[in-house]
């Protein structure tokens, strides 16, 4: 994963396993890598999840034109990048 820790990756994963929303197994391939899947809880609650992305997303967006949503999201892709040369310097 670009941008993000080990460590932090881990203690994301760890929640939604105790939560009961994905399990990890070690990679046959890999014993060092871990397969991450999806739980049956996790799918079933996939539809409201994204009902709910949207419906924040329309509220997050609410009075913008598509001009300016696309401006938006060239944006945060600019500001992401910068931050990610900034950590790489260091």
């Amino acid at each position: 994963m670009q941008g993000t820790d080990n460590a932090a990756t881990t203690r994301a994963l760890q929640a939604l396993e105790e939560k009961g929303l994905v399990f990890r197994k070690e990679d046959p391939a890999n014993k060092r890598r871990k397969l991450v899947s999806v739980t049956e809880k996790a799918r079933a609650i996939e539809p409201a999840f994204f009902s709910k992305l949207g419906s924040l997303s329309e509220s997050l967006f609410h009075g913008f034109t598509p001009e300016e949503r696309s401006q938006l999201i060239v944006f945060l892709h600019k500001m992401m990048f910068n931050i990610q040369a900034a950590l790489d310097k260091e």
